[in-house]
């Protein structure tokens, strides 16, 4: 009843809503700004300047300015553009959410939008520029609207948010603007995302975009999401592609991408790597690491098997350091056990120091049970006491997170 009372009588309807005894005043003052917004927005908002309780003039009044903005955007900003507390007004007017049927109008908003709303500064305003519902409203893929903007840091704010509406609808839709933006993660992200979405169809595809852009950081990130991409969809192949690669590979994308291999075919990525394991450098060990780690948590039995099976040599001393590594903290014990059949000596003391050192901070009796009842040669008992000494108790044996796995890697 309110809100066609307000669209035929405003007056009226105003003073109904805010007679006295009338317990319903809420909704019916939110009932009269719908009504107003649609019939007769300038009388509703002069009527609300009436009230006392600033906070609820505003609200009704943006509820006015959204309804009135989506049907007549020209007709609302010519009358917002002659008001005195313009920019109190602007705060509820949903700039971000405007559609535009013609160059002039989208000239006149971009000319009166307070410039904090476009840089997404203002901490008043919840209508800010380059959202996805943005993306959908059609301005954002006219360049030559927004190239006609005169003020400069309005016209790159434009241009900003632009690029970030479209880049949620579609970054290739994004791509042209790259050009014209000055933040340069604005620019590599859209750069990555348009690799990526081409990496889905074509990993070929993805690289080839990638390796066009002249930009090294650009290009760099470009390939890794290239890469994180094509891991999601064929593992073992973005995997085999890394390591046939070899050279410098960025431990982020590493950790992805042998990752997901190992999740997958745990024995398939291990044999893969231990092929590279000494003509890989630390790439190739990074990747070990990486492998035994997801094989360990998912399957230890399965990971410690395949260890045992490998011949004695420098890769196996790569495969068991680690092994040790994700098993010290599980099983202590099994773990000091494979890292005594490292050939490597240095290496071998080095995987025994850290596993003892873990587990003197989370169990120090029984670490120290063990170090005492241990069959070690003499040099390597020497060594081990020496860490003993110098390695306290993070945490007493009652508090410990450490917690025994069931001895399930003791596989020799």
């Amino acid at each position: 009843v309110f809100v066609l009372c307000a669209k035929m009588d405003p007056d009226r309807a105003w003073r109904e809503a805010r007679a006295p005894g009338v317990s319903f005043k809420p909704a019916a003052l939110r009932a009269f700004a719908r009504g107003c917004a649609e019939s007769n927005p300038v009388r509703g908002i002069e009527l609300m300047r009436q009230m006392e309780d600033v906070e609820e003039r505003m609200k009704l009044t943006g509820t006015v300015l959204r309804e009135w903005t989506g049907r007549d955007s020209r007709g609302m900003l010519a009358w917002l553009r002659s008001q005195p507390d313009r920019d109190a007004l602007s705060a509820q007017v949903p700039w971000g959410k405007m559609t535009f049927a013609h160059q002039d109008e989208f000239l006149a908003m971009a000319e009166m939008v307070p410039l904090e709303v476009l840089l997404g500064t203002d901490s008043r305003s919840q209508w800010t520029f380059g959202n996805a519902d943005t993306g959908g409203r059609g301005w954002p893929l006219r360049r030559d609207w927004i190239s006609a903007v005169k003020d400069e840091k309005r016209r790159a704010a434009l241009y900003a948010g632009a690029a970030r509406a479209l880049l949620e609808v579609d970054p290739e839709q994004a791509l042209p603007l790259v050009p014209e933006l000055t933040d340069s993660r604005l620019r590599n992200r859209i750069t990555s995302l348009v690799a990526a979405y081409r990496a889905a169809t074509s990993p070929q595809e993805g690289f080839a975009f990638a390796d066009s852009l002249t930009d090294a950081p650009a290009r760099d990130l470009a390939r890794r999401s290239v890469l994180a991409t094509w891991s999601e969809n064929d593992p073992a192949a973005a995997g085999a592609y890394l390591l046939e690669q070899g050279g410098p590979v960025s431990s982020m994308t590493n950790h992805t991408v042998m990752n997901a291999w190992s999740k997958v075919a745990p024995e398939a990525a291990a044999q893969a790597v231990l092929q590279r394991l000494g003509d890989g450098g630390e790439s190739a060990e990074a990747m070990m690491d990486v492998v035994m780690g997801r094989w360990v948590m998912d399957d230890a039995y399965a990971a410690s098997k395949w260890v045992a099976a490998l011949p004695q040599g420098s890769q196996r001393d790569e495969a068991v350091s680690a092994l040790v590594t994700h098993s010290a903290r599980r099983e202590p014990e099994a773990a000091l056990g494979w890292a005594q059949t490292v050939s490597d000596e240095a290496q071998r003391l080095s995987a025994m120091e850290n596993t003892l050192q873990i587990w003197l901070r989370a169990d120090r009796a029984r670490a120290m049970a063990w170090l005492r009842d241990s069959p070690l040669d003499a040099a390597t008992r020497s060594h081990l006491d020496q860490v003993a000494q110098q390695t306290q108790s993070s945490t007493s044996p009652s508090s410990s997170s450490w917690n025994s796995a069931g001895g399930v890697i003791v596989i020799y």
